[in-house]
């Protein structure tokens, strides 16, 4: 594991930032996206984040959740973020561009797999040691199965449950111990709480979004949302889970490629389209921020609408 922090001023614009990622984004024909697109390049910061110490997992990805929510929290003056990641490739680009937003923030980048015990407890060590508390723990990191079972390994399938389940439970357990050390200011023994959101997926809530064995390493992270947040009683450490459907990141690449008209991705869905990354960071945003203070213990949809309703194929319906 290695732990680089960075006390960055001088900025430089890279080629494959957010930059330019969206403008490759604004050539998309869904005049909605379009829209979506614009109002996240021009949102202006309300400070939702302001003296909050974070921990992020995969964030390694120009096109993935863990990128967009990192430089959501640099715009909403988040205090420090511990960014993880299995490889350190574009934590180059990652830094610059939240140095870009946020000059004063702080940031560390840690190489290293999420669901490693020794890595998770190090880094909330490193939190509380330097800074006295934990306020968020994003576990993003993730990966996905591909084949049907009959082909899948145990090896396979293993790993898959390892990454996705066993990294939200180190984010609990850890995160949890990091955040009780926290207190208030001026409040005696008030302890500080602090927020752990965990990326399930749609697959976690509804049968036929994923492969069986990413299928149930995502219904696990949702029932670690609900029984992680009776964990601790009265601590105020909220715990919840985000489930996004069918979003446009490096992990549904694959989809995007096939695709011979992207507008059509996403029809299945109330909304009639696929989403960003954005999309999700900004409801981790409200649950990484005090605006969410009494909401613990459930996993939200981003999913345009598709776990509402049994799927319809687009058509003639009366």
């Amino acid at each position: 594991m290695t732990i680089n922090t960075h006390h960055l001023t001088a900025l430089e614009h890279h080629p494959g930032s957010s930059a330019t990622m969206a403008n490759t984004r604004s050539s998309a024909p869904n005049e909605r996206l379009q829209q979506i697109v614009n109002h996240f390049n021009s949102r202006s910061s309300s400070r939702k984040l302001s003296g909050k110490v974070c921990i992020l997992t995969g964030v390694g990805h120009e096109l993935g959740i863990g990128w967009a929510t990192a430089v959501l929290f640099a715009k909403e003056d988040a205090k420090h973020l511990y960014l993880v990641d299995l490889k350190d490739d574009n934590f180059s680009a990652l830094v610059d561009k939240l140095k870009s937003l946020n000059p004063k923030i702080g940031l560390s980048t840690i190489a290293g797999d999420a669901s490693d015990e020794n890595l998770v407890r190090s880094v909330c060590q490193k939190a509380v040691e330097e800074h006295g508390h934990l306020d968020v723990f994003l576990a993003n990191a993730g990966v996905v199965g591909s084949s049907h079972i009959r082909k899948t390994s145990y090896e396979t399938s293993e790993r898959v449950i390892k990454i996705n389940t066993m990294s939200c439970w180190l984010a609990l357990k850890y995160g949890s111990e990091a955040m009780l050390k926290g207190k208030v200011e001026g409040a005696g023994s008030a302890g500080r709480g602090g927020s752990i959101i965990f990326t399930s997926s749609v697959a976690g809530l509804r049968s036929g979004a994923g492969s069986t064995e990413y299928s149930a390493s995502k219904a696990a992270v949702v029932s670690l949302a609900c029984t992680g947040a009776n964990a601790y009683p009265g601590s105020a450490i909220r715990v919840n889970a985000v489930c996004p459907g069918m979003i446009q990141t490096q992990m549904t690449g694959p989809v995007f490629q096939m695709a011979k008209d992207t507008s059509k991705i996403g029809q299945l869905c109330s909304l009639r389209r696929y989403a960003i990354a954005e999309e999700v960071a900004s409801v981790v945003l409200f649950l990484a921020s005090d605006d969410s203070s009494y909401v613990t213990g459930t996993a939200i949809p981003v999913d345009g609408g598709l776990s509402s309703s049994l799927p319809v194929v687009p058509g003639r319906q009366y």
